[in-house]
């Protein structure tokens, strides 16, 4: 890695935050696209295939941590499971709320799809 490789996460404030999850995109033709999640709820994806870090989209996702996300295989869409006791499903290109799965009783800490 170099300097000009790095990507940095924010919240709502200029400060930076640690990322939670990061995960690249298996869609075909956006194997490039980076998705990092924080502790403030927030996700950003970047486009690491440009010589300096260039954001593609950010939103924020949930009202509390964003502990891990998974790409859609195959898809521009991902899942983060966060502290919130919900796991989203979102539709990257847009950004909408594609749906919300609740019932849980703790925070989510990971998020996965089967390889079948």
């Amino acid at each position: 890695c170099a300097r000009q490789d790095e990507h940095i996460s924010y919240g709502a404030s200029p400060a930076a935050v640690p990322p939670f999850g990061c995960t690249f995109s298996s869609a075909p033709g956006q194997q490039s696209s980076l998705a990092v999640a924080n502790e403030e709820g927030f996700v950003t994806i970047f486009n690491t295939g440009e010589k300096q870090s260039s954001v593609l989209k950010e939103w924020q996702a949930h009202d509390n941590a964003v502990f891990d996300i998974a790409w859609v295989p195959g898809a521009n869409r991902l899942v983060t499971a966060s502290g919130d006791q919900t796991a989203c499903l979102w539709d990257v290109i847009t950004g909408d709320l594609l749906g919300t799965f609740k019932g849980h009783h703790c925070s989510l800490k990971s998020v996965a799809f089967s390889k079948i």
